[in-house]
């Protein structure tokens, strides 16, 4: 079965993937701070902003239709937002624009929605540029070297390595109730479901305790461990530095 993985493009040999993933963490988060803050109608900012990213996208040799593709799943809670567009109040009166010829959509509407679509789809791409440049267990390594909680760390760690197992697991009981099934009709096909789900529920809970004996058995402490060491050079300190003149 063909996975979609988060950091499929984390061996790509850029700028920014040789920057130190506690550096790209940092100046990620303080990017999406300042994304969050930025009040709504500070056009410039968000276009100075929009342009940073840009750059940093430009520098890490991704294919820009890896981002537009990821970018798509934003696309449902967008449309929701929009579909709240007439039952936000108006502020000023006079200040509506009518769309359509039909709906009249207040000032105060386009506002709140222009905020909410550019901060999100800023702070997504963000994040989908520091998964796809540091490579997940790098990624969780930093986040346990800034005292994020265990549990969190691992929860994460663990959810994006076996979801794809679960998935494959899933794959194989489709094909098996495919080819056992004769006649369809709803009744079975819920009846199916149900057991599917069962089956499913089992299955998993018996892998995760055969994982968990062999990480004992293997001498696992807690700690996320990564094969290259991790020290801050020059260049991660140059670009951190003018990463964080160009926010501020």
């Amino acid at each position: 079965m063909r996975h979609s993985y988060l950091d499929a493009y984390n061996e790509v040999d850029s700028i920014i993937h040789r920057i130190d993933a506690r550096i790209k963490c940092g100046l990620i988060f303080l990017f999406i701070l300042i994304t969050v803050l930025t009040p709504p109608t500070c056009y410039r900012r968000f276009l100075l902003l929009g342009i940073y990213l840009s750059a940093l996208i430009g520098l890490s040799k991704i294919p820009i239709s890896f981002f537009l593709k990821r970018s798509l799943m934003l696309l449902p809670f967008l449309l929701l937002l929009f579909a709240f567009l007439p039952f936000i109040p108006q502020d000023n009166p006079g200040g509506s624009y009518n769309l359509l010829g039909k709906w009249e959509i207040s000032q105060n509407a386009l506002i709140i929605i222009f905020n909410s679509g550019i901060k999100a789809t800023l702070s997504f791409l963000a994040l989908t540029l520091l998964i796809s440049t540091t490579g997940f267990n790098n990624l969780m390594k930093a986040f346990q070297m800034f005292k994020i909680p265990q549990v969190f760390v691992h929860t994460l760690a663990f959810m994006y390595r076996y979801i794809f197992v679960i998935q494959d697991e899933l794959q194989q009981i489709l094909r098996a109730k495919k080819a056992r099934t004769i006649k369809k009709s709803k009744k079975t096909e819920y009846r199916a479901l149900s057991s599917i789900i069962g089956t499913l529920f089992f299955r998993s809970y018996e892998r995760a305790e055969n994982i968990y004996y062999a990480m004992i058995a293997r001498g696992f402490t807690g700690k996320i461990k990564t094969l290259n060491t991790w020290k801050i050079k020059t260049r991660d300190l140059i670009f951190a530095g003018a990463s964080v003149l160009s926010l501020t």
